[in-house]
């Protein structure tokens, strides 16, 4: 009995500890805990989807993440760690808003799967496949938190806060712990892979979160309810799940694909330019075809050959060592007759013997020195639109402007942020070029500057991650100069709005209250820390009289204010600083604090009484004196 009470004590303290240990910021769907071996990674929730989202690529798509399993699913944790070396801990940016009217308010996540998928994909291209995997794993994280209700609620939404979050990840997670679950039996192959971004897939989920699919079930019905013996709740669930697990796999399968074809170089595209099928006088010998190389890069022509169409087809091999400069040409002929002078297509093939380019029919019975070419030179929109009937140019450019017309898009992920958050800006060339260099520019006046470079993927598209570092309007447009088989083109303009970050400013009195004569010290701080700053601090006197005093902000935007107030009452101080480029006004509650006279005492103390023992007796005395009374009676 006597270890009794300390025991309880003890007990209740451990609880108090526990309970403060488990408030912190909400987190995501769970990794089992945080690994102490990124070697044996702990399993919970984002492996179970990570790995199972592998089961539906083919072998050639998921084997450099099978070679780095363990790595790849150590890295699905670490946007929730900040304590491990390479850790993220970017809680902050895990959730995808939306509005009742189902626009889009914030994409925080979806800008950070894009900003992964990015690395991923560098590292593929680098050959880097462990830190390929791995970062592959971080941006699975941003994605599938979007099957988690509590990553689409807010306090700052139309939905509210929700109730459940934590406790209803712990389930999950608790159902999820290794590769086979409970939850296994929801997952289901949608029988193909889908193309699609990181940052679209991270929308799309968020979306039919928020949503349902019928609009029900959705993040408001899910946390009002919450009950795990109701089978319509844990179904959702599940589909949730599964819904997960598809996203993730059709994004790894649009970075497998986005890899392999930046891998392989465009073939060359060498065209039938010209082509005299009949020369003046004889044909014997004098007919012939010109070939065009519109690339930088000479073309091997060894085993090529051309091929004719009309009457009696013939083939005729292009002699072997041949080579065609970039951007040159090469005239073929042959000793006998072989094109035919009404509707006559010749077809090019390359020496594996796939068809590179062929003519439309052509016809020309005048027997002068013209001939079909390709005008502008080397225009090719598989049109007989391309094809002129004009005097030879033979071995050399038919004049005109050989390109062809092309266009740039551009786009945002967003139209408004903060300073230090960031900001997808993407678009595609069309028809699509890999490699082209886009150059991105920007104005937030009268002028344009150039923000960065970016170079297309292969399926012409670019992208660029801006985190801007000053207020104000900006309108963006992309541009690209061309190349020899496409002219350039220039986007329209997207607009940008960049906010100053919000501000806080504090101000705390130390003591409330001074006699006659004391210093009062007013401190406080600019939150986010801002050093350097003024601060002014305005004084308002009992007469209502106001004067103002600036201090300045240290390192940790902390400030301190010593002064003497030399009027008796009630004062009141206020702390304002008027922001900067990157960050807004703000402005303190007024503070109240009392100066009191030299002179003023209460009455024991005046007559040099102490005040608690007179106040004793008098109680005592009262006390008594009732007492007495009572037995008079």
């Amino acid at each position: 009995m006597g270890n009794e009470k300390p025991t309880q004590i003890g007990l209740s303290l451990l609880i108090l500890f526990l309970v403060a240990s488990s408030i912190g910021e909400v987190k995501s769907w769970s990794n089992g805990g945080y690994s102490a071996e990124p070697s044996n990674p702990d399993y919970g929730t984002h492996d179970w989807i990570a790995q199972h989202a592998l089961d539906w690529l083919p072998d050639k798509e998921k084997q450099y993440i099978l070679n780095n399993l363990a790595i790849y699913l150590y890295g699905t944790e670490l946007p929730d760690n900040n304590r491990a070396p390479d850790g993220i801990g970017d809680t902050i940016n895990h959730h995808v808003y939306y509005r009742s009217d189902h626009t889009l308010q914030e994409d925080k996540a979806a800008v950070r799967a894009a900003e992964e998928f990015n690395r991923a994909l560098a590292y593929l291209k680098a050959g880097d496949y462990t830190n390929a995997a791995k970062v592959a794993g971080v941006m699975s994280h941003y994605i599938v938190d979007m099957a988690v209700f509590g990553h689409v609620m807010g306090s700052g939404t139309d939905w509210g806060e929700e109730t459940h979050h934590s406790d209803y990840e712990e389930v999950v997670n608790s159902r999820t712990s290794s590769y086979d679950s409970m939850f296994n039996a929801y997952l289901s192959y949608d029988g193909e892979l889908s193309v699609i971004s990181a940052y679209d897939a991270t929308l799309r989920l968020a979306y039919n979160t928020t949503f349902g699919v019928n609009g029900d079930l959705t993040c408001v019905w899910m946390d009002r309810n919450y009950n795990w013996s109701d089978p319509i709740f844990v179904g959702r669930v599940g589909q949730s799940l599964n819904l997960a697990v598809n996203y993730l796999a059709n994004v790894l399968h649009t970075l497998y694909v986005e890899w392999q074809q930046s891998q392989v170089q465009a073939p060359a595209n060498v065209l039938i330019n010209e082509v005299e099928l009949n020369p003046a006088g004889v044909d014997t010998g004098y007919e012939w075809v010109e070939l065009y190389n519109p690339t930088t890069n000479a073309v091997d022509l060894s085993g090529w050959r051309l091929s004719t169409t009309a009457g009696t087809p013939v083939s005729l091999n292009i002699p072997p060592g041949t080579m065609i400069e970039g951007n040159g040409y090469y005239v073929f002929t042959y000793s006998s007759q072989w094109l035919d002078n009404e509707d006559e297509s010749v077809v090019l093939y390359d020496a594996e013997g796939r068809e590179v380019d062929r003519t439309p029919p052509l016809s020309d019975t005048y027997n002068d020195g013209r001939t079909w070419q390709r005008y502008p030179n080397g225009r090719d929109t598989d049109s007989a639109g391309d094809w002129s009937f004009r005097s030879n140019t033979r071995g050399a450019s038919n004049g005109g402007d050989s390109r062809a017309p092309s266009s740039i898009s551009i786009s945002v992920s967003t139209t408004s942020l903060t300073i230090g958050e960031s900001v997808l800006i993407c678009g595609s060339i069309t028809p699509a070029v890999a490699g082209a260099t886009v150059t991105i520019s920007y104005s937030s006046d009268s002028s344009w500057r150039v923000l960065a470079n970016s170079t297309t993927y292969s399926n012409g598209s670019y992208s660029y991650m801006w985190v801007p570092t000053s207020a104000g309007y900006y309108l963006f447009r992309a541009s690209w100069s061309g190349d020899l088989s496409y002219e350039g083109a220039t986007s329209g303009t997207v607009s940008v709005t960049v906010n100053k970050i919000p501000t806080t400013v504090s101000c705390i009195l130390t003591p409330s209250e001074v006699t006659e004569g004391d210093m009062i010290t007013v401190k406080g701080s600019l939150s986010p820390p801002v050093s350097g700053r003024t601060v002014t601090l305005t004084y308002t006197r009992p007469d209502g009289k106001t004067f103002t005093r600036a201090v300045t902000t240290g390192p940790n935007g902390s400030y301190s204010d010593v002064y003497q107030p030399d009027v008796n009452g009630s004062w009141t101080v206020r702390a304002f600083w008027e922001g900067d480029d990157a960050h807004q006004d703000a402005s303190s509650p007024p503070a109240l604090f009392y100066v009191v006279s030299t002179s003023y005492t209460p009455l024991a103390q005046s007559e040099g009484i102490p005040l608690i023992p007179v106040i004793v007796g008098v109680i005592v005395a009262v006390i008594i004196g009732g007492i007495f009374l009572y037995r008079r009676r």
